[in-house]
Protein backbone atom coordinates (compact mmCIF):
# COMPACT_ATOMS: atom_id res chain seq x y z
CA UNK A 1 0.00 0.00 0.00
CA UNK A 2 1.41 3.37 -0.98
CA UNK A 3 2.40 5.92 2.02
CA UNK A 4 -0.16 8.14 2.99
CA UNK A 5 -0.15 11.48 1.10
CA UNK A 6 0.86 14.79 2.82
CA UNK A 7 -1.42 17.02 2.15
CA UNK A 8 -1.28 21.02 3.36
CA UNK A 9 -3.97 22.45 5.41
CA UNK A 10 -6.16 25.91 4.61
CA UNK A 11 -7.39 25.77 8.10
CA UNK A 12 -7.68 23.63 10.91
CA UNK A 13 -10.67 23.64 13.71
CA UNK A 14 -8.69 23.76 17.05
CA UNK A 15 -10.04 21.84 19.85
CA UNK A 16 -12.08 23.67 22.44
CA UNK A 17 -11.21 21.05 25.07
CA UNK A 18 -7.11 21.53 24.61
CA UNK A 19 -7.82 25.82 24.33
CA UNK A 20 -9.86 25.39 27.93
CA UNK A 21 -6.83 23.32 29.37
CA UNK A 22 -3.86 25.05 27.67
CA UNK A 23 -4.97 28.54 26.73
CA UNK A 24 -7.31 29.59 29.48
CA UNK A 25 -5.04 29.41 32.07
CA UNK A 26 -2.72 31.92 30.65
CA UNK A 27 -6.06 34.46 31.40
CA UNK A 28 -6.62 35.51 35.31
CA UNK A 29 -10.31 34.32 34.81
CA UNK A 30 -12.37 32.26 37.59
CA UNK A 31 -11.40 28.83 38.25
CA UNK A 32 -13.56 26.47 36.45
CA UNK A 33 -13.79 28.72 33.10
CA UNK A 34 -14.83 26.80 30.14
CA UNK A 35 -14.71 26.56 26.24
CA UNK A 36 -16.42 25.43 23.54
CA UNK A 37 -16.59 25.84 20.13
CA UNK A 38 -19.50 28.68 19.24
CA UNK A 39 -18.98 29.33 15.02
CA UNK A 40 -17.12 29.15 11.97
CA UNK A 41 -16.76 32.24 9.53
CA UNK A 42 -13.55 33.64 8.45
CA UNK A 43 -12.46 33.40 12.35
CA UNK A 44 -13.40 30.46 14.48
CA UNK A 45 -15.19 31.84 17.66
CA UNK A 46 -15.41 29.94 21.12
CA UNK A 47 -17.60 30.70 23.93
CA UNK A 48 -15.73 31.03 26.95
CA UNK A 49 -17.95 30.93 30.06
CA UNK A 50 -17.62 30.96 33.82
CA UNK A 51 -20.77 30.91 36.01
CA UNK A 52 -22.44 33.37 34.92
CA UNK A 53 -19.86 36.29 32.62
CA UNK A 54 -19.25 35.23 29.34
CA UNK A 55 -16.00 36.25 26.91
CA UNK A 56 -15.83 35.39 23.17
CA UNK A 57 -12.49 33.86 22.44
CA UNK A 58 -11.46 34.35 18.16
CA UNK A 59 -8.91 32.87 16.06
CA UNK A 60 -8.21 34.37 13.24
CA UNK A 61 -6.70 32.26 10.38
CA UNK A 62 -3.15 31.95 9.71
CA UNK A 63 -1.18 34.63 7.86
CA UNK A 64 -3.76 36.49 7.23
CA UNK A 65 -3.22 39.74 9.36
CA UNK A 66 -0.61 40.95 10.79
CA UNK A 67 0.48 41.56 14.64
CA UNK A 68 0.94 44.99 13.78
CA UNK A 69 -2.77 44.86 11.98
CA UNK A 70 -4.01 42.94 15.33
CA UNK A 71 -2.40 45.63 17.45
CA UNK A 72 -3.93 48.39 15.43
CA UNK A 73 -7.51 46.93 16.16
CA UNK A 74 -7.01 46.41 19.96
CA UNK A 75 -5.94 49.94 20.11
CA UNK A 76 -8.87 51.31 18.42
CA UNK A 77 -10.95 49.36 20.80
CA UNK A 78 -9.08 51.19 23.86
CA UNK A 79 -9.74 54.39 21.85
CA UNK A 80 -13.55 53.88 21.18
CA UNK A 81 -13.90 52.42 24.77
CA UNK A 82 -12.19 55.52 26.16
CA UNK A 83 -14.63 58.26 24.19
CA UNK A 84 -17.63 56.13 25.67
CA UNK A 85 -18.42 53.61 22.59
CA UNK A 86 -19.40 50.42 23.48
CA UNK A 87 -17.09 47.82 22.12
CA UNK A 88 -15.75 44.76 22.87
CA UNK A 89 -12.73 44.90 24.91
CA UNK A 90 -9.82 42.49 25.06
CA UNK A 91 -8.67 40.81 27.48
CA UNK A 92 -5.37 40.96 29.03
CA UNK A 93 -2.98 38.09 29.32
CA UNK A 94 -1.13 37.10 32.80
CA UNK A 95 2.41 38.00 31.22
CA UNK A 96 0.54 41.52 30.05
CA UNK A 97 0.10 40.71 26.36
CA UNK A 98 -3.28 40.78 24.09
CA UNK A 99 -2.59 38.78 21.70
CA UNK A 100 -1.52 35.19 21.55
CA UNK A 101 -0.40 33.04 18.80
CA UNK A 102 -1.59 29.19 18.81
CA UNK A 103 0.51 26.72 16.56
CA UNK A 104 -1.85 25.20 13.88
CA UNK A 105 -0.92 22.82 11.82
CA UNK A 106 -1.15 25.99 8.73
CA UNK A 107 0.84 28.21 10.56
CA UNK A 108 0.65 30.27 13.52
CA UNK A 109 -2.70 31.48 14.15
CA UNK A 110 -3.70 34.64 16.50
CA UNK A 111 -5.96 34.50 19.51
CA UNK A 112 -8.07 37.32 21.41
CA UNK A 113 -10.12 37.19 24.36
CA UNK A 114 -12.79 39.34 24.28
CA UNK A 115 -15.49 40.69 27.17
CA UNK A 116 -19.04 39.37 25.85
CA UNK A 117 -20.99 41.78 24.34
CA UNK A 118 -25.22 41.87 25.15
CA UNK A 119 -28.05 42.81 23.31
CA UNK A 120 -29.48 41.56 20.02
CA UNK A 121 -28.58 41.80 16.56
CA UNK A 122 -29.79 44.42 14.17
CA UNK A 123 -33.48 42.81 12.55
CA UNK A 124 -34.17 45.17 9.19
CA UNK A 125 -36.70 47.69 10.32
CA UNK A 126 -36.55 51.66 9.89
CA UNK A 127 -36.43 52.07 13.19
CA UNK A 128 -33.38 49.84 13.62
CA UNK A 129 -31.68 51.28 10.53
CA UNK A 130 -32.31 55.06 11.70
CA UNK A 131 -30.22 53.87 15.30
CA UNK A 132 -27.59 51.79 13.01
CA UNK A 133 -27.19 55.03 10.85
CA UNK A 134 -26.99 56.63 13.87
CA UNK A 135 -24.26 54.37 15.76
CA UNK A 136 -21.76 54.61 12.51
CA UNK A 137 -21.91 58.51 12.74
CA UNK A 138 -20.57 58.67 16.11
CA UNK A 139 -18.16 56.13 15.29
CA UNK A 140 -17.00 58.06 12.51
CA UNK A 141 -16.88 61.41 14.75
CA UNK A 142 -14.97 59.67 17.69
CA UNK A 143 -12.37 58.54 14.65
CA UNK A 144 -11.47 61.67 13.53
CA UNK A 145 -8.69 62.08 15.80
CA UNK A 146 -7.45 57.93 15.43
CA UNK A 147 -4.47 58.05 13.80
CA UNK A 148 -4.18 57.39 10.06
CA UNK A 149 -0.62 55.83 10.13
CA UNK A 150 -1.84 52.12 11.47
CA UNK A 151 -1.33 49.44 9.18
CA UNK A 152 -4.72 48.30 8.25
CA UNK A 153 -7.14 48.08 5.73
CA UNK A 154 -7.41 50.82 2.61
CA UNK A 155 -10.77 51.46 0.89
CA UNK A 156 -8.60 53.97 -2.09
CA UNK A 157 -8.36 53.99 -5.54
CA UNK A 158 -6.12 50.58 -5.55
CA UNK A 159 -8.16 48.50 -3.01
CA UNK A 160 -11.80 49.07 -4.37
CA UNK A 161 -11.03 49.17 -8.33
CA UNK A 162 -8.27 47.62 -9.60
CA UNK A 163 -7.33 44.84 -7.18
CA UNK A 164 -10.69 43.41 -7.39
CA UNK A 165 -10.79 43.63 -10.87
CA UNK A 166 -7.39 41.43 -11.28
CA UNK A 167 -8.39 38.66 -8.71
CA UNK A 168 -11.76 38.28 -10.42
CA UNK A 169 -10.24 38.09 -13.69
CA UNK A 170 -8.74 34.43 -13.81
CA UNK A 171 -12.20 33.10 -11.96
CA UNK A 172 -14.70 34.72 -14.73
CA UNK A 173 -12.82 33.22 -17.83
CA UNK A 174 -15.76 31.34 -18.36
CA UNK A 175 -18.07 34.05 -18.62
CA UNK A 176 -16.97 36.94 -20.18
CA UNK A 177 -19.84 38.98 -20.86
CA UNK A 178 -19.89 39.41 -17.19
CA UNK A 179 -16.08 40.11 -16.50
CA UNK A 180 -16.80 42.93 -19.50
CA UNK A 181 -19.56 44.28 -17.54
CA UNK A 182 -17.55 45.03 -14.90
CA UNK A 183 -14.58 46.49 -16.33
CA UNK A 184 -16.74 49.03 -18.19
CA UNK A 185 -18.29 50.05 -14.40
CA UNK A 186 -14.33 50.43 -13.38
CA UNK A 187 -13.44 52.44 -15.98
CA UNK A 188 -16.94 54.74 -15.38
CA UNK A 189 -16.09 54.69 -11.52
CA UNK A 190 -12.29 55.49 -11.49
CA UNK A 191 -12.91 58.99 -12.38
CA UNK A 192 -15.14 59.62 -9.84
CA UNK A 193 -12.75 59.00 -7.45
CA UNK A 194 -9.83 61.23 -8.78
CA UNK A 195 -9.54 64.31 -6.31
CA UNK A 196 -11.68 63.22 -3.68
CA UNK A 197 -10.24 65.24 -0.06
CA UNK A 198 -8.32 63.01 1.80
CA UNK A 199 -9.30 64.87 5.31
CA UNK A 200 -11.88 64.52 8.22
CA UNK A 201 -14.50 64.39 8.43
CA UNK A 202 -15.18 62.70 4.55
CA UNK A 203 -11.90 60.73 4.89
CA UNK A 204 -10.72 58.97 8.16
CA UNK A 205 -11.58 55.42 10.00
CA UNK A 206 -14.45 53.54 8.54
CA UNK A 207 -15.76 50.37 10.24
CA UNK A 208 -15.39 48.54 6.91
CA UNK A 209 -17.56 45.77 7.59
CA UNK A 210 -21.38 47.05 8.79
CA UNK A 211 -23.22 43.65 8.32
CA UNK A 212 -26.14 42.66 10.39
CA UNK A 213 -24.14 40.99 13.16
CA UNK A 214 -22.24 43.82 13.89
CA UNK A 215 -24.71 45.99 15.29
CA UNK A 216 -25.90 45.12 18.93
CA UNK A 217 -28.98 46.65 20.36
CA UNK A 218 -28.90 46.81 24.12
CA UNK A 219 -32.13 48.89 25.39
CA UNK A 220 -33.89 51.61 23.93
CA UNK A 221 -31.20 53.35 24.44
CA UNK A 222 -27.63 51.87 24.00
CA UNK A 223 -26.27 50.25 21.29
CA UNK A 224 -22.89 48.45 20.69
CA UNK A 225 -20.87 47.68 17.61
CA UNK A 226 -18.66 44.55 16.92
CA UNK A 227 -15.80 43.17 14.58
CA UNK A 228 -13.68 45.85 13.72
CA UNK A 229 -11.37 43.35 12.13
CA UNK A 230 -11.94 45.20 8.85
CA UNK A 231 -11.42 48.69 9.76
CA UNK A 232 -9.11 50.70 7.57
CA UNK A 233 -9.06 54.66 6.27
CA UNK A 234 -11.20 55.64 3.13
CA UNK A 235 -13.83 57.87 2.46
CA UNK A 236 -16.92 57.65 5.38
CA UNK A 237 -19.92 57.06 2.80
CA UNK A 238 -17.81 53.62 2.00
CA UNK A 239 -19.09 52.56 5.65
CA UNK A 240 -22.62 53.79 4.49
CA UNK A 241 -22.61 51.66 1.19
CA UNK A 242 -21.69 49.04 2.85
CA UNK A 243 -25.13 49.01 5.00
CA UNK A 244 -26.71 49.96 1.48
CA UNK A 245 -25.03 47.24 -0.71
CA UNK A 246 -25.48 44.17 2.44
CA UNK A 247 -29.49 45.45 2.42
CA UNK A 248 -29.65 45.60 -0.95
CA UNK A 249 -28.23 41.97 -1.30
CA UNK A 250 -29.89 40.39 1.67
CA UNK A 251 -33.23 41.97 1.05
CA UNK A 252 -33.57 42.74 -2.36
CA UNK A 253 -33.77 45.73 -4.53
CA UNK A 254 -37.37 47.22 -3.43
CA UNK A 255 -39.48 49.47 -2.48
CA UNK A 256 -38.98 48.03 1.50
CA UNK A 257 -35.42 48.31 0.54
CA UNK A 258 -35.07 51.52 -0.19
CA UNK A 259 -37.08 52.76 3.29
CA UNK A 260 -34.31 50.63 4.92
CA UNK A 261 -31.75 52.69 3.43
CA UNK A 262 -33.42 55.99 3.81
CA UNK A 263 -33.43 55.54 7.24
CA UNK A 264 -30.04 54.52 7.67
CA UNK A 265 -29.04 57.88 5.83
CA UNK A 266 -31.65 59.49 8.05
CA UNK A 267 -29.98 58.73 11.56
CA UNK A 268 -26.58 59.37 10.06
CA UNK A 269 -27.53 62.64 9.13
CA UNK A 270 -29.37 63.88 12.74
CA UNK A 271 -25.49 63.37 14.13
CA UNK A 272 -23.38 63.99 11.40
CA UNK A 273 -24.49 65.69 7.76
CA UNK A 274 -23.11 64.52 4.33
CA UNK A 275 -21.72 66.86 2.18
CA UNK A 276 -23.28 67.45 -1.27
CA UNK A 277 -20.91 65.87 -2.79
CA UNK A 278 -20.79 62.80 -0.04
CA UNK A 279 -24.59 62.14 -1.00
CA UNK A 280 -23.78 62.05 -5.32
CA UNK A 281 -20.97 60.00 -4.67
CA UNK A 282 -23.38 57.06 -2.47
CA UNK A 283 -24.65 55.76 -5.07
CA UNK A 284 -21.25 54.85 -7.09
CA UNK A 285 -19.53 53.72 -3.63
CA UNK A 286 -22.19 50.91 -3.56
CA UNK A 287 -20.93 49.43 -6.65
CA UNK A 288 -17.48 49.86 -5.01
CA UNK A 289 -18.02 48.32 -1.74
CA UNK A 290 -19.69 45.32 -4.17
CA UNK A 291 -16.22 44.94 -6.15
CA UNK A 292 -14.52 45.65 -3.05
CA UNK A 293 -16.01 43.04 -1.37
CA UNK A 294 -15.87 40.62 -4.15
CA UNK A 295 -12.07 41.02 -4.00
CA UNK A 296 -11.62 39.93 -0.62
CA UNK A 297 -13.57 37.38 -1.16
CA UNK A 298 -12.06 35.47 -3.75
CA UNK A 299 -9.13 35.63 -0.98
CA UNK A 300 -11.20 34.12 1.46
CA UNK A 301 -11.97 31.42 -0.97
CA UNK A 302 -10.41 28.43 0.22
CA UNK A 303 -11.66 29.37 3.72
CA UNK A 304 -15.39 29.27 2.45
CA UNK A 305 -15.20 27.07 -0.38
CA UNK A 306 -15.57 28.09 -4.03
CA UNK A 307 -19.43 26.83 -3.99
CA UNK A 308 -20.60 29.68 -1.65
CA UNK A 309 -18.96 32.42 -3.37
CA UNK A 310 -20.03 31.18 -7.11
CA UNK A 311 -23.52 31.21 -6.08
CA UNK A 312 -23.56 34.07 -4.08
CA UNK A 313 -21.85 36.05 -6.68
CA UNK A 314 -23.57 34.89 -9.99
CA UNK A 315 -27.01 34.31 -8.35
CA UNK A 316 -27.42 37.23 -5.79
CA UNK A 317 -24.63 40.15 -5.56
CA UNK A 318 -24.15 40.08 -9.57
CA UNK A 319 -28.19 40.35 -10.67
CA UNK A 320 -28.14 43.35 -7.43
CA UNK A 321 -25.30 44.99 -8.56
CA UNK A 322 -26.73 45.27 -12.06
CA UNK A 323 -29.96 46.27 -10.80
CA UNK A 324 -27.97 48.83 -8.61
CA UNK A 325 -26.31 50.22 -11.83
CA UNK A 326 -29.29 50.36 -14.18
CA UNK A 327 -31.60 52.48 -11.82
CA UNK A 328 -29.53 54.27 -8.94
CA UNK A 329 -25.88 54.74 -10.51
CA UNK A 330 -27.95 55.78 -13.97
CA UNK A 331 -30.07 58.63 -12.10
CA UNK A 332 -26.91 59.98 -9.79
CA UNK A 333 -25.93 63.36 -10.48
CA UNK A 334 -21.87 64.12 -10.17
Amino acid sequence: MAADLFIPVYRSLLSDISLAERLLPEYDLPPGATCHFWNQSINDTYLVRAGTTRWMLRIGPAQRRSDEQVAAEIELLHFLHDRGLHVPQPIVLRDGGVVRRLAAAEGPRQAVLFTYVPGVGYTPTATNSYRYGQAIAHFHSATDSFPHTRPIWRFETTELLDRPLELLHPWLANWPADYAFLAALVGRLRPLLAGLPQAAPIYGLCHGDLNNGNFHLIDDDHWALLDFEYIGYGWRVFDIATFFNNQLNQEGYSTQTTGLLDAFLAGYQSIRPLSAMERSMLPAFVALRQLWLWGISMTNRPMVGLGVFEQWMREISLPTLRAWVDEALERAEY
